[in-house]
């Protein structure tokens, strides 16, 4: 798809030029393999939401958020519901959750 052929491009480019290249979407193997540059990281949910409600609690010193989510992707309805909570473990409040489908 067009992540996997992203990623493939920049992880070359990458390699080429010796600049270290994380790729949170995809994980075929001829994206990292044989480029020392080039590495795959998956994201844990609840700590991607709790950084991000630290983030926005702390350091941008809001106390509302609307949360906004693609309810058609698995990753993104369970991502939208950590971080709804981890926002409101940071004494937020959530004001509005909205989903939409992109088909």
């Amino acid at each position: 798809g067009e992540k996997y052929n992203f990623a493939v491009s920049v992880g070359e480019v990458a390699s080429l030029n010796e600049i270290p290249f994380i790729s949170t979407s995809v994980n075929p193997e001829n994206v990292t393999q044989g480029r020392p540059f080039v590495f795959h990281m998956a994201r844990v949910n609840p700590d991607e939401a709790t950084v991000m409600a630290m983030i926005g609690r702390q350091v941008l010193n809001a106390t509302k958020a609307a949360v906004l989510f693609q309810n058609d992707l698995f990753s993104s309805t369970n991502l939208a519901s950590d971080i709804e909570t981890a926002w409101e473990i940071q004494n937020g409040t959530v004001v509005s959750s909205v989903s939409f489908n992109e088909s």
